[in-house]
């Protein structure tokens, strides 16, 4: 019997110094490990680490709420993460492309936590479809009779939206890019853009050769009488040092 008691006292103690070693993380304790990953090592954008702060906040929250009682990651149930993509639907009425970017925020911290060996088990996220978009549909290009009575309008009203559609349509660039670019990513000399991979949605350097018709909207804002690290477009509609809002561009 003692010999039993000795191998019994070892196994607890073994099983003990097992648990010390490695511990599952509460889901309080993993959000700023998660957002700490997606910034040091994933290298996530500030607004997509904005993004997956409030996506899980609000997960958090709405488990508190309705009285889901978990503590750990591994407690999170496929029951309840649909039950909350339902909510998300009916009561707070997200469209398909805010409820799949939500999952696919939340599918990632998850997948994530199991990389990191902050929990063990499937992912519950992955049991949720996604939802049928139609983004064809949403972006119609404008016909020739439109852009004949829209064009003028704006370059009369608005010069500044003007310049800013002129770089989207001339340079084939994003919005995003374009918020972000300065005035020493213009090469004046040889006529090209360079997009920095800091800059791009891609995460990779961009060389763009200047058509004409941008050429002359460029020439024609003056920029080389501006400081190189200057951005072109803020919402104080001139050269300056604070990047144009994401709101604007929009």
């Amino acid at each position: 019997v003692a010999g039993g008691d000795d191998i019994g006292g070892y196994q607890i103690k073994k099983q003990r110094i097992e648990q010390k070693d490695h511990r599952f993380l509460t889901i309080k304790e993993s959000i700023p490990r998660y957002i700490n990953y997606c910034s040091s090592i994933a290298r996530n954008s500030d607004k997509e680490l904005y993004g997956k702060t409030n996506e899980l906040k609000n997960f958090q929250k709405w488990l508190i709420d309705n009285r889901y009682h978990f503590e750990f990651i591994s407690e999170i149930t496929t029951e309840s993460v649909q039950t909350y993509f339902d909510y998300l639907v009916e009561v707070k009425g997200n469209g398909p492309k805010t409820y799949n970017n939500t999952l696919g925020r939340l599918k990632n911290y998850y997948n994530v936590a199991k990389k990191r060996k902050w929990v063990d088990g499937e992912n519950p996220f992955n049991n949720i479809d996604r939802q049928a978009t139609s983004y064809g549909e949403k972006n119609t290009a404008y016909t020739v009779g439109q852009l004949k009575e829209i064009i003028p309008y704006i370059k009369e009203n608005d010069p500044y939206l003007f310049n800013f559609i002129g770089f989207i349509y001339y340079g084939l660039m994003r919005p995003s890019e374009i918020r972000r670019m300065k005035i020493r990513n213009i090469d004046f000399e040889k006529k090209l853009i360079r997009i920095e991979a800091s800059q791009s949605k891609v995460k990779q350097l961009d060389i763009l050769p200047i058509a004409e018709p941008l050429w002359k909207l460029i020439e024609g804002m003056n920029l080389q009488n501006n400081p190189p690290d200057y951005f072109i477009f803020t919402s104080k509609e001139m050269p300056g040092t604070k990047e144009m809002g994401h709101n604007w561009s929009c």
